[in-house]
């Protein structure tokens, strides 16, 4: 029982909608977008056909500041995320800040990002295998577990560093990539023993692909790897201009997120531009071994992201749409 709570410990928050919350990716994308101040909001809610899904929120603000020549980028994140069946929730709160280098028409950012969490956990309500009360057929918390009642209290610092490439493709388009690494201070996260998280490892890659004034193709993939697993999600959306309007903008797309090992989910997306916002939703089907076992197990998620215009556009090389 107990080294399937430190299992659990070591999970991560992930977004399908990972392109909308640069803190959660790459301290080094905070701030790297044509505004000069970014705030958005993601909410996901994971597998609601348990009754009790998995609920993930975050807020983030982005913001690039100039010192004559040079510009700086820096932000703030907030995430919660509760699991509801075993009370267990981790909040925190991270400090991202970088330094782009322009080199020519090349911008090469290093970044990093300091945050504090909190995680909390309620096991006293759970149930082990020798409750299990055969003349009912149902677990008896009247039966004692003969294991210690006890709530899960940890605080941690965790700390990410990374870097970003971004250059023009001819006149209106743009290529961005990069490589991150989580958990780098590998903290304590055992309740009953000392296990550290082990360090994450991130590569991503986007672009902006103007094939006209009108229509504009942007690719984007995220892989990530522990020392236990592998994720990949790749996938494009498509964004339609709708110049005058009610909507500036609208998307739509697709990604797929899968494993080295097994498929999980088919992910389409769907999205407008109101000048300044932008709205976008996403569901994800899954289609690993999990669905098979019952009910299709499905993902709905949100977000909304609000950005002001860029103050000094002749310090952007790169003409870039707003998203």
């Amino acid at each position: 029982m107990w080294a399937f709570i430190l299992h659990l410990s070591a999970q991560d928050v992930h977004l399908s909608q990972f392109y909308t919350n640069h803190a959660m990716v790459n301290p080094a994308l905070v701030g790297d977008h044509p505004g000069d101040n970014t705030i958005t909001m993601n909410f996901r809610n994971q597998w609601p056909e348990i009754n009790d899904p998995i609920q993930t929120g975050a807020v983030a603000f982005e913001k690039r500041m100039y010192n004559g020549l040079q510009e700086y980028q820096a932000g703030l994140l907030i995430v919660n995320d509760r699991f509801s069946p075993w009370n267990r929730n981790r909040f925190g709160v991270a400090l991202s800040f970088g330094y782009p280098l322009k080199l020519g028409k090349h911008r090469i950012t290093p970044g990093i990002q300091a945050g504090l969490y909190i995680l909390n956990g309620d096991y006293s309500g759970r149930t082990t295998p020798n409750q299990w009360n055969y003349s009912i057929g149902e677990f008896d918390q009247g039966i004692g577990s003969m294991e210690p009642d006890f709530s899960e209290n940890i605080q941690y610092p965790d700390i990410a560093l990374g870097f970003t490439h971004s250059f023009p493709l001819g006149n209106k388009n743009r290529l961005r990539w990069g490589a991150a690494v989580h958990h780098l201070n590998q903290p304590n996260i055992s309740i009953i023993d000392d296990e550290e998280m082990p360090m994450r490892y991130t590569g991503h890659l986007d672009a902006d692909l103007n094939v006209n004034e009108m229509f504009v193709i942007q690719p984007a993939m995220r892989f990530t790897q522990t020392t236990a697993t592998e994720n990949l999600v790749f996938g494009s959306r498509f964004m339609f201009k709708q110049p005058g309007s009610f909507f500036n903008a609208i998307y739509t797309g697709a990604f797929y997120r899968s494993n080295v090992d097994y498929q999980d989910a088919l992910i389409p997306v769907f999205g407008v531009v109101l000048k300044t916002i932008q709205i976008g939703v996403s569901y994800d089907f899954n289609v690993s071994e999990l669905s098979s076992l019952g009910e299709s197990k499905s993902t709905l998620e949100f977000s909304v992201r609000y950005q002001t215009p860029i103050s000094s556009p002749d310090r952007f090389s790169v003409p870039c749409i707003r998203y």
